[in-house]
C-alpha cells in the first residue's frame, strides 16, 4: 500500500511540529508518573513520621499522666516514714488529702485504709453534665463501713450529719488493699467502676501502694490514688491526625481503655457495668483493626498497612507497658485518602494544564514553523554568537510577521540576559557583604552559647558533649558530697509572696555560688530551698574532705551575715542553715538528649543527704568518713549513733570550725611524741 503523499513527501511544518509534539507527550507522561511515584513515597514516609511522633507523644502523655500517681503515693510513704502523719488514728491524713486532691484534674480518689478497717479518702464526684464537686469521706466499722462523705473538710473533722453515704464494704476486701497489702511496692489493679459511677459511669485505674512505718517490715496500711481513663479519652480526641485519623488504647485481652471516638466505654448488662471489648466498638474501624491484629504479638512499635472499610490505612501499634502491671497497646489508624486527596487534585490539575500547555505547543509549532526556513540562518548565528557570550550581535527584523516577532524577541532576551548579568554582579557583591556580617553575627552567637553551655555544665563536661562522646559518664573513687537545707524556708516562704520567695533564693544561693567557685566545688543543683556541690569532681582533688569543710563553714558565716540586707528581703536575718557532708564513691554524668544536667549518683550521695535531712538547725553534720579525712585540721563533736534510712544506725559527728595554726603545730608535736614513745617501747622489748 502506497504512502500518502504527506508523508511521502512531508512539509517542513510537519517535520517541526511533530517530533516536538511526541517529546512533550513522553515527557510530560514520564514527569508525571514519577512525580506521582514521589509524590506516593514521600507521603508514605510522612504519615509514618507523623504516625511515630504522635504515638511517642501518646507515650509520653501516659507516663507524665501515671507517673504523678506514682509521686503521690510515694509522698504518702514518706509522711508516714517521717512521722508527719499516723497510721493509727486516719482522721489526721483528711486535712493532707483534701489540700493534695486538688493538685489533679484526673483524680478520682485518694484513700488510706488501715489494718483496723478504718479508711479516709478525698477526691471528686463527676456528673453527667460535667461539673466537679469535691468530697471527702470515711468509712470504719462504726459506719458499718459505709462511706460518709463530706463536700466540707470542716464539716467532715467536726464529723457533722454526712452529706452523701455511700454503700460500701470492708475496705480490706477491696482490690486496692488486697494487692497493696500483699505487694512490696505500687502496683495497678485491674480497671473497674469508678466511685461515682452511679451518678456518671466511668472506669478507673487504681495504684495502689503498701505504707511501711520504720523496724517493721511488714505494711501498716494500704494508699491508693484512683485515676479516671476518661481523661485519656479526652486527650486522644485532642489529638489531630489527618482529617478521619483515630487512636485508642486497649488490653492485651482486647478492652478498651481509651478511644478518640468512643464516649461511653462500657455496655449495661441488667444494669451492671461491663468493659467494652474493641471488637464489639461502634466504630467499624476500631473492630477491623482489632480483628487483623494479633494483640499478644506486639513486643516493640510497628507500622502496618491494612485495608479497611474497602479502602488503604495506614497503621501505627505502639506497646506500652511498666514494672507496675500495665500492658497497654496504642493503636493509631488514619485514612491514606486523607493524605492523598490533595496530591490526586493536584494531579489532576497538573493533567489539564499539561493538555492546555501541549495544545499550544502545537498551535505555536505550527505558526512558528511556517515561514521559518529564510531567516533561520541569521537567527542560528546570533544563537551561535549569544551561545560564546557575546550579547551585542542583534537579530535584524524580518518582514515576515511572526518571524519578526521572533527576532524581537530574541533580541529582548539579548536585553533581559544583558540585565541580568549585571543585576547578578551586583548581587554577588552584596551576598559577599552579607556573608561577611552573618558570620560576624554567628561568631557572637556562637560565643554566646559557650558561656551559657559553661554556665549549665562543668567546662571538662561541656567540652565532651560538643565532641559528640556520647555516653558521658565517670567513676570517682573518693569526693565530698555537700548538701544544705535553709531550715523553716517553707514556714518563712508562706509569709512572703512569690516575688520575694523568689528575690530571697536568688540571694542566698548567689553567694553559695560565689562560694563554690571560691573554694573549687562543683555546684550540682538546687532542689526547692536546698543546695547541692561536690569537691573532687570533675577533675580530682586530693583535699575534697578539706574543701566541702571550708565551704560549709563560709556558707554559716554568710547566712550568719545575710541580717545587713534584711530590710530589702523580709526574714533574710533569721535563717539558718542545716548542712550535711559525706566523703564516697560516686558515679557523675549527663544523661538524656534534652535539657542537659550535670548530676552524681551513687550511696555516697543519698547518705550526704540523710546527714543534712537528719542535722539540726545551724550544724554541719557529717559522716565518720568525712570525720577521718579531717580530724587534724578541724575541731569536731561527736554526736552518737544516728538512725539513717537504708543504713541503720551511723556514727556521725558535728563540724565545729577548723583548728588554728597552733594547734595544728601541737597537735603534731604530740602525735610525734606519742610516735617516739611507742618506738621506744618496742626497742626496748626488743632488747630485753
Amino acid at each position: 500500500m502506497p504512502l500518502p503523499p504527506w508523508l511521502r513527501q512531508p512539509s517542513l511544518q510537519f517535520v517541526i511540529a511533530v517530533p516536538f509534539v511526541l517529546q512533550i507527550l513522553v515527557l510530560a507522561g514520564l514527569l508525571g508518573a514519577i512525580s506521582l511515584r514521589n509524590s506516593e513515597k514521600s507521603t508514605e514516609k510522612l504519615v509514618q513520621a507523623l504516625l511515630t511522633e504522635t504515638g511517642n507523644h501518646i507515650s509520653d502523655n501516659i507516663s507524665d499522666f501515671l507517673l504523678s500517681s506514682v509521686r503521690v503515693v510515694d509522698d504518702n510513704q514518706h509522711l508516714l516514714s517521717a512521722g508527719v502523719l499516723p497510721v493509727d488514728e486516719l482522721s489526721g491524713w483528711a486535712p493532707y488529702l483534701w489540700n493534695k486532691s486538688t493538685n489533679f484534674n484526673f483524680l478520682s480518689n485518694l484513700v488510706i485504709a488501715n489494718q483496723g478497717g478504718n479508711l479516709v479518702g478525698a477526691g471528686t464526684l463527676l456528673s453527667p453534665t460535667g461539673q466537679v464537686t469535691r468530697v471527702i469521706g470515711y468509712a470504719a466499722a462504726e459506719t458499718d463501713y459505709d462511706v460518709y462523705a463530706y463536700t466540707d473538710l470542716d464539716r467532715a473533722l467536726a464529723q457533722a450529719p454526712p452529706d452523701l453515704v455511700a454503700p460500701s464494704v470492708d475496705p480490706r476486701l477491696r482490690p486496692f488493699y488486697t494487692v497493696g497489702i500483699q505487694s512490696d511496692g505500687p502496683r495497678w489493679t485491674p480497671i473497674h467502676e469508678g466511685f461515682d459511677a452511679a451518678q456518671n459511669p466511668n472506669w478507673v485505674l487504681a495504684l495502689t501502694q503498701p505504707l511501711f512505718v520504720p523496724n517493721n517490715p511488714k505494711p501498716v496500711a494500704v494508699s491508693a490514688i484512683f485515676l479516671r481513663l476518661s481523661y485519656i479519652s479526652d486527650f486522644l480526641r485532642s489529638l489531630q491526625i489527618g482529617e478521619a485519623g483515630q487512636v485508642f488504647i486497649l488490653e492485651r485481652s482486647g478492652d478498651l481503655v481509651a478511644s478518640s471516638t468512643e464516649k461511653d466505654l462500657f455496655k449495661l448488662i441488667d444494669g451492671q457495668m461491663q468493659r467494652l471489648k474493641a471488637s464489639d466498638s461502634t466504630d467499624r474501624v476500631t473492630q477491623q483493626v482489632t480483628a487483623a491484629l494479633d494483640l499478644q504479638a506486639y513486643t516493640a512499635p510497628q507500622n502496618l498497612s491494612l485495608d479497611l472499610l474497602e479502602e488503604p490505612y495506614f497503621l501505627r501499634v505502639v506497646p506500652f507497658q511498666d514494672e507496675k502491671g500495665l500492658d497497654w497497646l496504642v493503636v493509631m489508624a488514619v485514612p491514606k485518602a486523607d493524605f492523598m486527596a490533595e496530591i490526586d487534585r493536584n494531579t489532576r490539575i497538573t493533567g489539564w494544564v499539561a493538555v492546555v500547555a501541549m495544545g499550544g505547543a502545537i498551535g505555536l509549532s505550527l505558526l512558528t514553523a511556517r515561514q521559518i526556513v529564510r531567516p533561520l540562518q541569521r537567527i542560528d548565528t546570533a544563537a551561535k554568537q549569544l551561545a560564546t557570550g557575546n550579547l551585542d550581535h542583534p537579530v535584524y527584523r524580518s518582514r515576515i510577521q511572526e518571524v519578526g516577532t521572533l527576532g524581537d524577541a530574541f533580541n529582548q532576551m539579548t536585553q533581559q540576559l544583558r540585565e541580568s548579568f549585571q543585576a547578578l554582579e551586583e548581587a554577588n557583591l552584596n551576598l559577599e557583604v552579607t556573608v561577611k556580617q552573618r558570620t560576624a553575627q554567628l561568631e557572637v552567637e556562637k560565643e554566646k552559647s559557650e558561656k551559657l553551655l559553661l554556665n549549665i555544665l562543668p567546662s571538662v563536661i561541656a567540652q565532651k558533649l560538643k565532641q559528640g562522646s556520647g555516653l558521658i559518664a565517670d567513676y570517682a573513687e573518693e569526693v565530698s558530697i555537700l548538701f544544705a537545707d535553709i531550715v523553716g524556708f517553707t514556714h518563712l516562704s508562706a509569709q512572703l509572696s512569690p516575688i520575694q520567695v523568689v528575690e530571697l533564693l536568688n540571694y542566698i544561693f548567689s553567694a553559695f555560688d560565689e562560694l563554690a567557685d571560691q573554694f573549687g566545688l562543683e555546684k550540682i543543683k538546687t532542689i526547692g530551698d536546698a543546695y547541692m556541690v561536690v569537691a573532687g569532681l570533675p577533675v580530682t582533688r586530693s583535699d575534697h574532705a578539706e574543701a566541702a569543710a571550708k565551704m560549709a563553714l563560709a556558707m554559716q558565716r554568710v547566712v550568719a551575715s545575710f541580717s545587713v540586707a534584711e530590710s530589702k528581703i523580709p526574714g533574710l536575718g533569721n535563717l539558718q542553715l542545716r548542712i550535711g557532708i559525706n566523703t564516697g564513691t560516686v558515679v557523675a554524668g549527663v544523661i538524656g538528649i534534652k535539657k542537659f544536667n550535670y548530676d552524681l549518683w551513687g550511696d555516697a550521695v543519698n547518705v550526704a543527704s540523710r546527714m543534712e535531712s537528719s542535722g539540726e538547725a545551724g550544724q554541719i553534720q557529717v559522716t565518720e568518713t568525712t570525720y577521718e579525712h579531717l580530724r587534724d585540721r578541724y575541731h569536731f563533736q561527736q554526736r552518737g549513733p544516728v538512725y539513717i534510712k537504708g543504713k541503720g544506725d551511723m556514727q556521725t559527728y558535728w563540724l565545729l570550725g577548723q583548728r588554728s595554726e597552733a594547734q595544728l603545730e601541737t597537735r603534731s608535736e604530740a602525735r610525734s611524741e606519742v610516735q617516739l614513745e611507742t618506738r621506744s617501747e618496742a626497742r626496748s622489748e626488743d632488747a630485753t
